[in-house]
């Protein structure tokens, strides 16, 4: 390399002060290359006629400034490490693509997988964020054992405006323990098909195997309504308590059956039971009291008839001593 510039001053690309040790070479069409051997200041640079310079300066830092497009290929792998931190900034846009591997005698493509691992990951978005995959997607944070005992991490999903989910195929949620919904305002579900709720109940102590039964309990500070356009049926295999501190109505369009093979009690003040004809079994069993214009106790305390009146009602009878509309229909002797 020639010694073109051994005087102090300004050289090419803001070089100056060059000395003997400080070698430097422009080429006619303005390439600089530059040589520094004095001891602590070793340095070398090359720059080009556009600007694009690189530098190594005496600490052994690299400097890279590219004025037009760069590129870059390893075509046999590349290993990157930084001991310190790393910052990369972007003025414009950034495409990382991992493509997979193709084999060269058979050109089946496999691999090109994407990882990384961090004790902690920030991803911010000034505007917008998408994630999108081509089969399966997994958000997981892992219990800090094996046999899942010892709590894990948790997962907050905060939207400051609406939030959308739309599953197309089958969806299932699991519960470990508890769940909790609060909806300030308002509540909407749709459902096209069947709706069914299981309260089957769990084990309380999981060490022990205590078992618990699971209760349901719908509280309703405003008014409360249960359509059934077709059929409605409210079961319980031990005690059924429909309860209103006012109104309590019960509407169907076409059938209501009331059952139980214990004790079917109505206590309201004002009890309303809408639906087409009913039907009262033959015999009526009473151990308590019955209120019909007079007290029925039980059978021995019935000794004659007593009255009992049915208001707006039809009543058809083959025989009997009913003679038709307005008679009086005798109530049976117990």
């Amino acid at each position: 390399m020639n010694n073109t510039n051994q005087t102090s001053g300004v050289g090419a690309k803001g070089y100056k002060g060059a000395t003997v040790y400080d070698k430097v070479e422009v080429t006619p069409c303005g390439h600089v290359f530059r040589v520094n051997d004095e001891a602590g200041k070793e340095e070398f640079s090359r720059v080009h006629t556009t600007g694009t310079v690189e530098r190594f300066d005496p600490s052994g830092g690299r400097t890279l400034e590219v004025v037009g497009h760069n590129y870059t290929a390893y075509f046999s792998g590349t290993e990157l490490k930084v001991e310190g931190a790393c910052n990369i900034t972007v003025m414009g846009d950034c495409n990382l693509n991992v493509g997979p591997k193709e084999d060269p005698n058979t050109g089946e493509k496999s691999g090109g997988n994407f990882k990384v691992e961090a004790e902690n990951i920030y991803l911010n978005s000034r505007k917008s964020t998408n994630i999108s995959a081509g089969t399966d997607m997994k958000i997981e944070t892992r219990s800090t054992s094996e046999d899942r005992k010892e709590p894990g991490g948790n997962i907050d999903i905060i939207s400051a405006n609406a939030y959308q989910l739309k599953v197309f195929g089958e969806a299932v949620e699991r519960f470990e323990k508890s769940l909790e919904t609060h909806v300030i305002k308002k509540y909407d579900l749709t459902i096209g098909g069947d709706y069914a709720i299981g309260v089957k109940g769990g084990s309380e102590d999981e060490e022990n195997g205590g078992e618990y039964e699971g209760n349901m309990l719908t509280d309703v500070k405003g008014q409360a309504s249960i359509i059934a356009k077709n059929k409605l049926k409210l079961a319980s295999n031990d005690e059924a308590f429909l309860t209103a501190n006012k109104n309590l109505e019960v509407r169907t369009e076409k059938q209501l059956d009331f059952h139980s093979t214990n004790d079917t009690i109505f206590n309201s003040d004002n009890l309303t039971v809408e639906s087409g004809p009913v039907h009262i079994v033959e015999e009526v069993t009473a151990d308590s009291t019955i209120t019909a214009d007079g007290e029925i106790k039980s059978n021995d305390d019935v000794t004659t008839s007593r009255p009992v009146s049915l208001n707006n009602h039809t009543h058809l009878q083959t025989d009997g001593n009913d003679r038709g509309g307005g008679a009086i229909t005798t109530p049976p002797i117990f």
